[in-house]
């Protein structure tokens, strides 16, 4: 069985929060640890306890600025840092760079490109973000967006794979349908709960039918977790 290692931790300092849910959703789909702050005090001052592989720092925040930010954390640790902000004067820019950033992204952006220039800056650093799962026959491609059980490639829509990849990237962990709901829906008021059990049947189905009949169970299998959840179990 592989799995990916242990989550690289994000902390996103974003004091708009619409762009920071945006950004923390495709994050944690990624495989990010991700920890929004919406000012650069409390980040700086939980950098100790959440020691960040990457930080994502808006330049225009409340109280002490971005540029002040960067300094600092420039002052006290090795970190990969992508500026993420809406001043794109090259000014802005070089200031940037003279203080420390390893990348500058202008807004508004493609969360796509975000992606690939965090994974970059993650790569420099050392860490990878694992978009292959793979549970013996079971194998769950984050980035393709493809899933397969012995070898066979199965049908799923884009909402089934990033509910499958979050359950096959913990697993035997237990989700709540809510946490479910928030790294692969995000917050949209049209979905509720009842959504969460509706794709974990179809997902059943169709990897159940990909398995065949005739063979021994699967040696994984999304569990309902009675009071909480679900969980992806995998014997060894």
């Amino acid at each position: 069985m592989t799995v990916s290692a242990k989550a690289p931790r994000v902390a996103l300092v974003e004091d708009d929060p619409a762009i920071a849910e945006v950004l923390a959703l495709h994050l944690r789909r990624a495989g990010c640890d991700v920890r929004h702050y919406a000012d650069g005090r409390t980040a700086l001052r939980d950098a100790d306890a959440f020691w960040p592989d990457l930080v994502i720092l808006d330049l225009r925040l409340p109280g002490m600025d971005g540029f002040e930010v960067l300094g600092r954390l420039r002052a006290e640790r090795d970190v990969p840092v992508l500026v993420l902000t809406a001043l794109g004067e090259t000014r802005d820019k070089l200031q940037g760079f003279r203080l420390g950033a390893d990348d500058y992204v202008v807004k508004p952006f493609d969360p796509e490109e975000l992606l690939a220039r965090v994974r970059a800056l993650l790569r420099r650093a050392g860490r990878m973000l694992d978009d292959v799962v793979t549970l013996g026959d079971l194998r769950v491609d984050r980035n393709a967006y493809a899933v397969h059980v012995r070898g066979h490639t199965v049908a799923l829509s884009r909402r089934e794979v990033d509910l499958l990849a979050v359950l096959a990237a913990s697993p035997g962990r237990a989700f709540t349908r809510g946490q479910l709901l928030d790294q692969v829906w995000g917050m949209d008021s049209e979905v509720d709960e009842r959504t969460v059990d509706a794709f974990v049947t179809r997902l059943r189905r169709k990897l159940q039918e990909a398995w065949g009949t005739e063979d021994p169970a699967p040696p994984w299998r999304i569990e309902t977790v009675w009071g909480v959840g679900y969980r992806l179990t995998v014997d060894r």
